[in-house]
């Protein structure tokens, strides 16, 4: 209970101080400086899972290319129609 109070009590008297606005720029910059050059985002410190599945990412990448086929046929098709590049 006391180091609540502590905390709070600190944590009061710190707000309630003033700081010029060029100091606080200062000590922002610094700050800034430090985090992402030194220490990096936090973004950077976040570790993830990933549920990761072979077959499944094949079976993607066999639509997205049959996708992807589909499509530059269809333009292709497209641009003999229209004349557009016909000299390539």
């Amino acid at each position: 209970m006391n180091k609540l109070a502590f905390s709070i009590s600190l944590l009061l008297v710190l707000s309630s101080m003033h700081v010029p606005p060029i100091r606080a720029t200062v000590i922002r910059l610094f700050t800034e400086l430090l985090q992402n050059n030194v220490a990096g985002i936090p973004l950077i410190h976040k570790t993830e899972e990933f549920d990761f599945d072979p077959e499944v990412s094949k079976k993607r990448r066999e639509l997205y290319y049959e996708i992807l086929s589909t499509l530059l046929a269809g333009l292709s098709h497209y641009f003999q129609f229209f004349g557009i590049m016909s000299g390539v």
